[in-house]
């Protein structure tokens, strides 16, 4: 998910919460803000646990001095799809992946949300090799798009 704010005023942090009912919300993370500044700001995080089904979101705005707002809720439909395989996590040099459906295009990004590398496969594949070798260590998400199903799994690079 990303956001934008046009300017900010003693904003210390936004706490990213998630909800399966839309009521009880339980806290996925924190993203730093900037704190005062005219300045458009955007953020990203990446929900690396959804749950199949709708997933509601919210963004708690905490100030330096405690005070907050909550945004509005936004609902967002997860299908989740069983058959797609990273292999070897943790990794230093080459990822494979594995779908039971046909690999068109991949997504490599790191936990803010940034895509740091993107691949259209020009054949259909149910394999593809990836050199990750330049990538810094940590954990990464890659998205697979197979016609119109996306499919998200994350692997750990070394």
């Amino acid at each position: 998910m990303s956001w934008t704010t046009a300017s900010e005023e003693n904003n210390d942090y936004f706490q990213i919460e998630r909800s399966q009912n839309g009521a009880k919300f339980e806290v996925l993370g924190k993203v730093k803000g900037a704190g005062t500044t005219v300045e458009p700001q955007t953020y990203n995080f990446v929900d690396v646990t959804p749950k199949a089904g709708v997933n509601y979101y919210r963004l708690k705005q905490v100030d330096f001095d405690g005070a907050f707002e909550y945004s509005n809720i936004v609902a967002a439909a997860v299908k989740l799809a069983g058959n797609l395989v990273a292999y070897p996590s943790p990794t230093s040099d080459v990822l494979v992946l594995e779908s039971a459906a046909s690999i068109e295009q991949i997504e490599i990004r790191d936990m803010a949300g940034r895509i740091v590398n993107r691949q259209t496969i020009g054949k259909e594949q149910t394999r593809v090799e990836l050199n990750v070798a330049a990538l810094t260590s940590g954990s990464y998400l890659v998205y697979v798009r197979s016609g119109a199903t996306s499919q998200v799994v994350r692997f750990v690079k070394e």
